[in-house]
């Protein structure tokens, strides 16, 4: 065999290279390639073998795809040669250049392959701009650390709504203040005497005023004897710069109001009446959100339509680029103007016919979901969480009374009021799709830790009741099968002990479950009891555990008719306070209340749940430079706008004018 000389060796190894990295180049598409060739993160060798020099000027420069990483194109690049290579020696090389060749090209592979575990990891395609989402992803962080949920369970987690908004009434409401404000006629005069509702004949919402009255009704027997002006009206009636303020409920208000917020009459009824979908209004709160919630049951987020959706009258102006951008990107999002009572033309939905109007548990069916303010705060807003979609909430002027409870960023997504950012919101939550299911579940109601507690419990007493019940039946029931059976004849002793034992499972099951349900029942019954009036009223005190111990002792001898009735209670409530006695002393010794440990738990499991959702928060600490630049740009734009609303200000007279007037 003739021997090649270095240089020779060298020569063919050059041209073996050559080919190894064309061929395997061809694996890239010709815009992916003309991208990676022209960055200056590869060697220029490299970028030759490739096909294409030094960029404009000849030198290359480093593309904007590498944002600040030049090993990632590096990286993708030798992946898929890694990928195209195919190591065989060509027929006409001799075999000491071809087995060179071949040696050269495992040994290339084994460097490539070392090189990809050495440099950092790239992310994939949807990850690959998680710098660029860094703000977003530094919002919900900082959200979900500063959140705290409403861990009492009668709702006293709004009491600093109704402290702020009685602030400027601290120091009392004279007659004459309540006189003023019935002869300004600024809403409906109710009164409220010896446990009676009175009403001043006129209302301008009848069916408002019939919802509002429907919750005093039902709980006019705590209240005093007092008098209130109730604004059913869209629109707040007490501006702060009005003096003094005057008391004035409002279902709806912005920071530049006094007005006493209160839960709107829409709960019960006198929501806005669209035709022909709810020509009474949106109806039943506590109806309307069953039906809801077996929407959302039907569409799973999976199943849901990933383009952002909205449908409604134009109330306000502030929906109309998100109608714009519709009509510019229809795939991105579906949004278009329906018909209101003030509907006169096309007009009214800027050019274009009006769209049928669509029922809310058909909003249900999309991922992405908004919500605007309206006339005031949008009556849709509490609906559009059941849905178990993300709901996009533009703009934070208008709040009811609810809405502090409602934190950006862990419960909806914030929009600015003129949409300039919802582009790239949109963007975002597609790019990251598990972090919008994760706010999106974030809203939508669960089950209480109390009926859990509940359930649970049950459970537990059902199972030690049939152990109770069933063990010493199957073990008696056995014996007497024995004792019973010792006449009879059997075939072998298998057929015997499996005769025994079938007697024995006959007793487990019959008697283990009749302790087991009984035993489940009369603990479910005694939790609910106990734990109603714990939450009732918040807090836990031994005569819950007699009233619930009395309740279900009733309850259990109530077919002994009227003596069984009592007695059953009597027992009860001897027998719930031991057992409340030890349950507190236990907690005493313990250090820790149940009260506490609820709010322990609940703090824990929020804990928890931030820390998952950081976990699945992936992103690179770099911002891209496009990010910063629109946001120099938007400053320096606003800038200008404000000088020149300065420069076009009327000017004062100078005094020589003065003086030639005077």
């Amino acid at each position: 065999m003739k021997v090649k000389s270095e240089s020779e060796v060298a020569q063919s190894r050059d041209a073996y290279i050559y080919v190894y990295i064309k061929s395997a180049s061809s694996a890239l598409n010709k815009q992916a390639r003309q991208r990676l060739t022209t960055c200056a993160a590869l060697p220029e060798k490299l970028r030759s073998l490739l096909g294409s020099g030094p960029g404009p000027g000849g030198r290359a420069a480093l593309c904007r795809h590498c944002a600040g990483r030049p090993s990632a194109h590096v990286v993708r690049l030798l992946g898929h040669l890694c990928a195209g290579l195919r190591f065989r020696p060509r027929s006409n090389w001799d075999s000491a250049v071809g087995w060179q060749a071949m040696e050269l090209g495992v040994s290339s592979q084994l460097w490539l392959w070392l090189l990809l575990l050495l440099l950092p990891p790239v992310p994939g395609r949807e990850k690959e701009s998680g710098s660029k989402w860094k703000v977003f992803i530094d919002q919900i962080n900082r959200a979900l650390e500063n959140y705290e949920p409403c861990s009492s369970p009668n709702c006293s987690c709004y009491h600093g709504v109704i402290e702020e908004d009685l602030t400027p009434f601290r120091g009392g409401i004279s007659r004459k203040m309540m006189a003023e404000v019935v002869r300004r006629k600024l809403g409906t005069h109710y009164q409220i005497i010896k446990n009676r509702l009175y009403r001043e004949s006129d209302c301008m919402f009848p069916s408002r005023c019939s919802g509002v009255e429907h919750f005093i009704l039902e709980v006019i027997g705590r209240l005093p004897d007092m008098e209130m002006v109730i604004n059913v009206r869209d629109y707040p009636q007490v501006p702060k710069w009005m003096e003094p303020a005057i008391p004035i409920f409002s279902f709806s208000k912005t920071l530049e109001y006094h007005d006493i917020m209160y839960p709107a009459w829409t709960f019960w009824e006198g929501g806005p009446a669209v035709w022909p979908i709810y020509p009474m209004g949106l109806g039943r709160w506590d109806l309307f959100r069953e039906d809801l919630v077996r929407s959302a049951a039907q569409w799973p987020w999976k199943k849901k339509n990933s383009t952002a959706y909205f449908r409604g009258s134009r109330t306000s102006p502030e929906r109309d680029p998100l109608i714009l951008l519709s009509r510019k990107n229809p795939k991105l999002v579906d949004a278009e103007y329906t018909k209101n009572q003030a509907w006169k033309s096309m007009k009214d939905t800027l050019g274009k016919p009006a769209a049928k109007d669509v029922h809310l548990v058909d909003h249900c069916k999309y991922k992405y979901l908004f919500n605007f303010r309206g006339v005031a705060a949008s009556f849709r807003f509490k609906h559009l969480f059941l849905c178990g979609s993300l709901v996009f909430h533009v703009g934070d002027e208008w709040l009811e009374f609810f809405y502090p409870q409602l934190k950006p960023w862990v419960h909806y997504i914030p929009v600015k009021t003129d949409l300039s950012n919802v582009q790239e919101l949109l963007q975002f939550v597609k790019a990251n799709d598990d972090v919008a299911q994760e706010i999106a579940e974030s809203e939508r109601q669960r089950t209480s830790k109390e009926l859990q507690d509940i359930y649970k419990a049950a459970i537990s007493a059902g199972i030690i009741g049939w152990a109770y019940g069933g063990i010493p039946a199957f073990i008696h029931a056995k014996q007497r099968y024995i004792e019973q059976s010792q006449a009879e004849v059997y075939h072998n002793q298998l057929d015997a002990v499996q005769s025994a034992h079938r007697a024995a499972t006959r007793g487990f099951i019959r008697y283990g479950w009749r302790w087991s349900w009984r035993t489940a029942m009369f603990v479910t019954i005694f939790n609910t009891v106990n734990t109603g009036l714990n939450v009732y009223r918040n807090k836990n005190a031994l005569s819950h555990f007699v009233i619930a111990g009395a309740v279900t002792g009733s309850l259990f001898r109530i077919n002994l008719g009227l003596h069984g009735l009592v007695a059953g209670g009597i027992i009860g409530a001897l027998l719930g306070t031991p057992i409340g006695s030890l349950l507190m002393a236990l907690q005493m010794y313990c250090g820790e209340t149940v009260q506490e440990r609820k709010q322990k738990d609940r703090k824990a499991f929020q804990e928890l749940k931030l820390e998952e959702r950081k976990a699945r928060l992936q992103f690179t600490e770099l911002l891209p430079e496009e990010i910063e630049s629109n946001l120099q740009k938007d400053q320096s734009k606003d800038d200008a706008q404000k000088i020149e609303a300065l420069l076009n200000l009327p000017r004062n007279p100078s005094s020589t004018d003065k003086q030639d007037k005077d």
